[in-house]
């Protein structure tokens, strides 16, 4: 999201003449006392999703509470295999929001890094690829494709959106049909700790 353009905030006493705040009709804005309703700030041009200027607005540590394909709740057998599924959003250094997402079980533990170019709406991903796996080659379950250093690396279409009720929430969808294969999009749900 790029916002360019004035913003008018409100001010309890007039702001100094030197800082950018046209503060209306004061004379002497840098001693003037009196107060003041609005002002107009010239912020420029402001890059970046939900949040500060160029800042992620939903940085926080997440945990899965629901994973579906498509219209089917496969939460249950993923958590079966995976128990534990810990995401942590930061502010990405490029702008946007970095996903680090820890992925364990008793037989295995893997992490992977996800920059997103926003916080909201359709929005690029781009996966930066597994970056660890405990114990080398590890498998969550047989059968299992084993754990590859930069396996899942590429950039995706995905929507995020957010929902509110009493935690913060996360959804994640994507056309990436990953483990889904043909049951329908894949969707997560992510709530804040």
């Amino acid at each position: 999201m790029v916002l360019v353009g004035s913003f008018v905030a409100c001010s309890s006493s007039v702001a100094p003449s030197d800082s950018g705040v046209d503060a209306g009709s004061s004379t002497d804005a840098a001693t003037d006392s009196t107060p003041v309703d609005s002002a107009t700030i010239d912020t420029g041009t402001i890059e970046g999703g939900v949040g500060d200027a160029g800042r992620c607005g939903v940085t926080g540590t997440y945990d899965l509470e629901t994973y579906f394909c498509g219209t089917v709740d496969i939460t249950a057998s993923w958590k079966a295999v995976i128990p534990t599924e810990t995401i942590t959003i930061t502010d990405a250094v490029t702008g946007g929001c970095r996903a680090d997402f820890k992925y364990s079980s008793s037989t295995c533990s893997e992490t992977e890094a996800v920059e997103f170019s926003a916080a909201l709406g359709q929005v690029t991903a781009s996966y930066k690829g597994i970056d660890s796996c405990m114990p080398t080659s590890c498998t969550f379950a047989p059968g299992d494709a084993p754990c590859v250093i930069g396996d899942r690396k590429g950039d995706r279409a995905v929507t995020i959106t957010s929902v509110q009720g009493g935690l913060n929430r996360l959804v994640i969808e994507t056309d990436d049909p990953g483990i889904c294969r043909t049951a329908g999009k894949p969707r997560i749900t992510l709530v804040q700790r």
